[in-house]
């Protein structure tokens, strides 16, 4: 009996690699790499495709997959070859439950809201008297308080 090796086969190299984002929240309001991406037919709907990321996220390679609209629109019209040498940096953000990515919408500079004037102390003053369920680190970024912020109010609304 033969095995792969003695046969010549060589190894197959896996296109996305790292650990899978399994939650959005992971990748929301963080800077990320996109070093590779793909559009697939989804298994799901026919009618419909999804989109498969690999990143760079905190100095590790992940990849995630996904059906969000504005995403995929973004990057369909990059050249899947421009990619390969200079990876793009990105901020997927979420608003309203819609995923995007940081400056690709026509009226995100027009979303700017109360939120964007506040300072961290006020944002944690703001949690606090809302009585959000929010937990804060002292790691995190003002603008990654105020994604926390907006994400709890867009799934109280829904």
């Amino acid at each position: 009996m033969s095995t792969f090796r003695e046969l010549g086969v060589k190894e197959v190299e896996r296109r996305f690699v790292g650990k899978k984002i399994k939650n959005k929240s992971e990748v929301v309001g963080k800077k990320i790499s996109i070093l590779d991406f793909e559009i697939c037919p989804s298994k799901k709907n026919a009618e419909e495709n999804y989109l498969k990321l690999q990143i760079l996220l905190d100095g590790k390679k992940r990849f995630m997959s996904t059906g969000a609209k504005y995403l995929l629109q973004v990057m369909a019209q990059i050249e899947h070859d421009d990619i390969k040498n200079d990876p793009i940096e990105a901020v997927i953000l979420q608003r309203n439950g819609y995923l995007y990515f940081k400056n690709t919408l026509e009226d995100e500079a027009d979303e700017a809201d109360k939120f964007d004037l506040m300072d961290r102390v006020k944002l944690k003053q703001y949690i606090r008297e809302k009585n959000l369920s929010i937990k804060t680190k002292s790691s995190m970024t003002d603008d990654e308080i105020r994604i926390l912020i907006r994400n709890y109010e867009d799934e109280e609304e829904e």
